[in-house]
């Protein structure tokens, strides 16, 4: 590979994280600034008006974006058919909520509910305007253009968000927040991206771009329900409150979830379509980035699964209590959530969507079947399952990672068995430290002294133990 691909290789790497870290940070800002002025119940009505929205989004989606990425020999064609049906389907579903809001509220026995879903819809549209031209921005490896779009679109938001709860709008808050962030995003992405859809519609095209996204549209709905069903149980069986504060929990993580691993999804997908005849260089190129990345970035979730609780008090506050035990649970899933994320991108780009999807439908039965014993735990038992399905999930990834690029299962298991052992030492140290501390300082002072020496201590282990590990850490940037 020449010194200009590889500077474009580094580049994309470079801009994909900052988009997603510092939009993640904003967003993350935003979010505990609201938490001081906004009750649980409150974030409770706006996270379920969410779910419900999220699940349209991943019916207008269509698989049609993955299909654009994949694509080797992508036509003007093909592009116009995407956009115009996403857009077609989006504009149904933002009917259908409305029309069902007053009956969504009614069943949650929640008034707040029916003008905060018919305002939400509104992102559906939006989506719908966009999620095509993102697509061909990350097919073309455009990750500086899209982190400007996403970063502006944060800080707008946000500082309305902010605005509008100094100002006690209270639940309005956190919709207007998102709502401009939706808009902003849509009016900068129009900017930056030279495309503009035609009426260029065949029925060939559209039958072209559902021979691949048909799998992915399945697969997208039980990676869904795989995320949001303990969050529509958890309202149904405890009301708004606790949704509100499980829902706090989750959220930190898919935050984390969306910095770390969202960048690799994204630029995974884009580099193996390129070479996805070579089912050796991807398998090479997938492990390596799979160990390397897990090494730095499963840590983290164990340092704040570790110190869960002074990073809730202190954040969030006294009203959150709660939200510790299940954040201290959740961040195992989030640190597995590795797995799928990397190998799915292997298997979408080899042109093999129905690995993911038996997969996510083998963890969301899993996950089915687990609940009514989590009930009893409560919030806490939901958190358990999780991790539990998630690990189920892995094993028939590895099982399907066997099947389409020939590695070994042995070979899978152990490189999960030394990421886990690799972080085990930190979380014992940890709690042995906050044992040793009690109560006698602040939460502030426990989380930060409790962070530098848990990373001080992974740094010290990798340079003693995983120095090799170290040395061709470059190959997360640089593709041989």
């Amino acid at each position: 590979m020449d010194s200009k691909q590889k500077n474009n290789n580094s580049t994309a790497w470079i801009w994909a994280f900052t988009e997603n870290g510092l939009n993640k940070a904003i967003g993350f800002v935003v979010y505990v600034i609201l938490a001081q002025f906004l009750t649980p119940t409150e974030f409770g009505v706006v996270a379920l008006a969410r779910i419900v929205t999220d699940y349209m989004e991943t019916i207008a989606d269509q698989g049609l974006g993955n299909a654009i990425i994949q694509k080797k020999n992508l036509s003007n064609q093909l592009i116009d058919a995407a956009f115009w049906m996403n857009l077609f389907i989006s504009l149904i579903l933002f009917a259908f909520i409305f029309l069902f809001a007053p009956s969504i509220a009614t069943f949650y026995d929640e008034p707040r509910l029916v003008d905060v879903l018919m305002i939400l819809s509104v992102v559906i549209v939006i989506s719908g305007l966009t999620r095509i031209q993102v697509a061909i921005l990350i097919k073309n490896m455009r990750f500086r253009d899209l982190s400007y779009r996403s970063l502006t679109a944060s800080l707008i938001g946000g500082v309305v968000g902010v605005f509008m709860a100094f100002n006690d709008y209270g639940v309005w808050s956190i919709v207007g927040q998102q709502v401009v962030s939706y808009t902003v995003s849509l009016m900068v992405l129009w900017k930056v991206s030279e495309w503009r859809p035609c009426f260029n519609i065949s029925l060939e095209a559209v039958k072209e771009l559902y021979s691949f996204s048909s799998k992915v549209i399945l697969n997208q709905q039980l990676v869904f329900f795989s995320n949001k069903l303990d969050s529509i149980v958890v309202s149904t069986f405890f009301g708004l409150a606790a949704l509100g504060i499980y829902d706090l929990a989750k959220k930190v993580i898919l935050l984390m979830i969306n910095v770390f691993y969202t960048p690799f999804s994204k630029i995974l997908l884009s580099q193996y379509s390129k070479i996805q005849d070579n089912a050796d260089e991807v398998s090479k190129q997938l492990i390596s980035t799979l160990y390397l990345s897990g090494l730095i970035i499963i840590p983290i979730f164990i340092i704040l699964s570790a110190l869960s609780d002074s990073f809730i008090l202190f954040l969030f506050g006294k009203e959150w209590v709660g939200a510790q035990s299940i954040l201290s649970i959740v961040c195992i899933y989030g640190a597995l959530r590795i797995f799928p994320t990397l190998l799915h991108a292997s298997f979408l780009a080899r042109g093999k969507p129905h690995y993911p999807l038996w997969s996510n439908l083998l963890r969301l039965i899993f996950l089915v079947s687990m609940i009514p014993f989590a009930i009893p735990f409560g919030l806490v038992g939901f958190g358990i399952i999780l991790v539990i399905s998630e690990l189920f999930g892995i094993l028939s990834d590895f099982i399907f990672l066997k099947n389409n690029l020939k590695v070994c299962l042995r070979s899978s298991t152990y490189t999960l068995m030394d990421l886990c052992i690799s972080t085990l030492p930190i979380y014992i140290l940890l709690k042995l430290l906050l044992e040793y501390v009690g109560s006698n300082h602040s939460d502030f002072v426990i989380l930060f002294s409790g962070t530098v020496i848990g990373i001080s201590a992974h740094a010290t282990f990798l340079y003693v133990f995983k120095r090799d590990s170290l040395v061709t850490m470059k190959l997360l940037f640089y593709k041989k």
